[in-house]
């Protein structure tokens, strides 16, 4: 039987198949041939398969061992394996192996000696692996600043470094969702952080369960049990002249305080009446009663701690069964410790009282 192999061959410049849109019969041999041979399809054809145009059909593979690969010692001769489409190719050369993936972003996986890398025509990154240490590591390096995984990252290393950032700062995600160290003027500092370490419970809880701050008062208030403020009251104290009725003597000075005895004393700092609680003298209250003499005046006044004499009045009169006087004006500071006495001056009467019995009351806040 004779066979016509010029009607199983089809042969035709790259151009023309390019233009050719026949589906040829099954098992047709189609083979691309430029006048020079210079091409890039060379030495490859296609069968037919009766249902697919040129440009659909994939090149038939030519065989090539490994080894006859390595042998070249060169880029020219190399070992291809193409998927069925043409787009996607394992390239074996004798310096590296590439997979290569034309999806429109030319993605290539490349080992060779020096580096592991991955990249795409469109920006892409590169990760490759450090020869210059024993203890191998990977870096990223590329112009791109985003790296993406859309499920958990797990990284069991002893420390994440983040050499752009501030050292001895508390970690954020800020509001890109990135993770900064934070700004101190803005976020505490570790030092401040370092504050509520073993704090067991809600610090606001805590704080609320705690008294409220305390309104200041004057120096004449103070702190009541249901912690309002309250003024102070102040507090009086007693001053006797004797336990008897006495009879003064003309042109005299005399003293009384706390303590009784039967007849005046002229002599001062014995009958002491001593200030149990720090604070003001602002008033004193005389009431004399006697059998009444005349009417010339007489001056008592508040001796402290046998120093200094305050007036209380000058216009002491003993010319009635009862007479009595105030001084509301006064300002004598005292504190807890000192002493008072109550100071008689007397005048020269033409006619002396007679059962004489005097009370000083005195009002210190």
């Amino acid at each position: 039987m004779d066979i016509n192999v010029s009607s199983q061959i089809v042969v035709q410049t790259a151009a023309q198949w390019a233009a050719d849109t026949t589906v040829y019969s099954e098992k047709r041999i189609l083979v691309t041939s430029d006048a020079l041979y210079t091409g890039t399809d060379q030495r490859k054809f296609k069968i037919a398969d009766g249902v697919q145009k040129w440009s659909d059909l994939d090149y038939m593979p030519i065989a090539q061992t490994l080894a006859e690969v390595l042998a070249n010692d060169n880029d020219t001769n190399n070992l291809d394996i193409v998927s069925p489409n043409g787009k996607s190719i394992v390239s074996i050369r004798n310096s590296d192996i590439r997979l290569l993936h034309d999806d429109g972003n030319d993605s290539e996986l490349y080992l060779h000696s020096a580096n592991a890398t991955l990249k795409t025509a469109t920006g892409g990154f590169y990760v490759n692996e450090n020869t210059l240490t024993d203890t191998k590591f990977v870096q990223i390096k590329t112009a791109s600043t985003t790296i993406q995984h859309d499920t958990t990252v797990s990284v069991n290393t002893p420390s994440v470094n983040l050499p752009q950032e501030t050292a001895s700062r508390v970690a954020i995600i800020d509001a890109s969702r990135n993770l900064k160290a934070a700004d101190t003027t803005t976020y505490p500092s570790l030092t401040e952080l370092t504050y509520v370490k073993g704090v067991t419970s809600a610090i606001q809880t805590q704080l609320n369960g705690k008294q409220a701050t305390i309104t200041t008062g004057t120096s004449s208030q103070y702190l009541k049990g249901d912690l309002s403020l309250g003024t102070y009251q102040g507090y009086s104290l007693n001053s006797y002249l004797g336990s008897v009725t006495l009879a003064p003597a003309d042109a005299t000075t005399y003293y009384f305080g706390g303590a009784f005895t039967n007849a005046l004393t002229t002599t001062a700092a014995i009958r002491r009446l001593y200030i149990p609680k720090s604070g003001t003298i602002k008033a004193a209250y005389v009431t004399f009663s006697q059998t009444a003499g005349t009417a010339e005046t007489s001056t008592i006044s508040i001796r402290l701690n046998n120093t200094t004499d305050t007036t209380i009045t000058a216009s002491v009169v003993n010319n009635a069964g009862v007479t009595t006087f105030n001084n509301t004006g006064l300002s004598i500071a005292v504190v807890e410790g000192d002493y008072i006495e109550i100071k008689w001056v007397t005048p020269t009467w033409a006619t002396n009282p007679t059962a004489v019995i005097c009370n000083v009351l005195i009002y210190i806040e």
